[in-house]
């Protein structure tokens, strides 16, 4: 069955026609591409009054929106997954500044979003920072690199206060690593003690390594210094 468009004038099967709103089993009068057309310039010519009437539609309808979007995409997942990669592929920097700007306006409700979710999926948040660590080794190992440099008393206090509360657990992990990596323990202990690291002179100072002072750490690695030079120094002459 075929019906003419009112607007366009062109003869075209009923399906290109919107149904009527009011007689049932009846078209409107204006095809589906001449509706769209219309719409689209009339959006063009009155972009803030369709925006502030949408807003105070919104305002007054924001369950019945809401549930609506809803049902949409639960019909639609698959379509608007689609949609929604294509539009953040093409507007990543656009995407990007509306994200910064969102958590910027919004930190303590981002903040508890991201304490919920973790709580109600620790062993997904588990993988994915393992898979992501695995993936991202060398970006990892400067991050912490940079962020240890620059919170050096921080981690050193953290790490004093890990030992003294885990004693055991500290030593337990130690025995069982030497245990199983001799070689590369024993390999690490050699260039430490060459290369006169800070754990290799705090253990000569008797402390460990995130207790002992700074200025004591390299005035025992120069009296270390002086003692190799004096010893080659009498090997040669002998």
């Amino acid at each position: 069955m075929t019906k003419t468009c009112t607007h366009c004038g062109e003869v075209k099967e009923v399906g290109e026609f919107h149904e009527d709103g009011v007689r049932v089993g009846w078209v409107r009068g204006t095809c589906k591409v001449c509706v769209k057309a219309y719409h689209l310039k009339y959006y063009a010519e009155n972009k803030e009054k369709v925006a502030e009437r949408k807003r105070k539609y919104y305002a007054k309808n924001k369950e019945k929106v809401a549930e609506r979007h809803r049902k949409y995409y639960a019909e639609n997942k698959g379509k608007e997954a689609e949609r929604n990669r294509k539009y953040r592929t093409e507007n990543k920097e656009k995407e990007a500044e509306r994200n910064r700007k969102y958590r910027t306006e919004n930190k303590e409700k981002v903040a508890e979003r991201n304490r919920k979710y973790r709580t109600e999926n620790k062993e997904k948040v588990k993988e994915q920072i393992r898979k992501w660590h695995a993936e991202n080794k060398e970006k990892v190992a400067e991050r912490n690199r940079k962020y240890r440099t620059e919170n050096k008393e921080k981690v050193d206090g953290r790490i004093r206060k890990y030992r003294a509360e885990n004693k055991e657990k500290v030593a337990e992990g130690k025995r069982k690593y030497y245990a199983e990596n001799k070689e590369k323990a024993a390999e690490y202990h050699r260039k430490n003690i060459k290369n006169l690291s800070n754990s290799y002179v705090s253990s000569l100072l008797r402390m460990p390594a995130a207790d002992a002072p700074p200025e004591l750490i390299e005035l025992k690695r120069e009296q270390v210094k002086m003692y190799r030079l004096i010893k080659e120094a009498k090997n040669g002459i002998a």
